[in-house]
C-alpha cells in the first residue's frame, strides 16, 4: 500500500488541556516580571489557590479576570517591581 503526503499549510485551533505544574510556573513567572501578566487556562484547585496566596503575600496583586476557556480559570498578576532578596550588604 502506498501513501502519498501533500504538504498544505495547516489551519485551525487546538485545545490543550491545562497542566497544573505549567500552571504553578507560569504563576510564579508572572508575579516575577513587573507590569501586568495574564495567565490562562488554569484549573482551580486548593494548590494553584495556595500560590495564588503566596504571590499576594510577596506584594503581587492578583485579579481573576474572564478565561477565554470554558471551564478554565485566568489570573491578572500586577507587580510594580521584580520580586527579590533583599540586599543585606552595607
Amino acid at each position: 500500500m502506498k501513501v502519498k503526503i501533500t504538504p498544505k499549510q495547516l489551519a485551525g485551533v487546538v485545545q490543550v488541556p491545562s497542566s497544573k505544574s505549567v500552571g504553578h510556573r507560569e504563576i510564579i513567572c508572572a508575579a516575577l516580571t513587573q507590569g501586568s501578566t495574564v495567565v490562562d487556562n488554569v484549573t482551580l484547585s486548593q494548590d494553584i489557590e495556595a500560590t495564588n496566596r503566596c504571590m499576594a503575600q510577596l506584594g503581587v496583586r492578583v485579579e481573576p479576570v474572564a478565561s477565554e476557556i470554558a471551564g478554565r480559570s485566568a489570573f491578572r498578576y500586577v507587580h510594580a517591581a521584580p520580586l527579590g532578596a533583599e540586599d543585606d550588604t552595607d
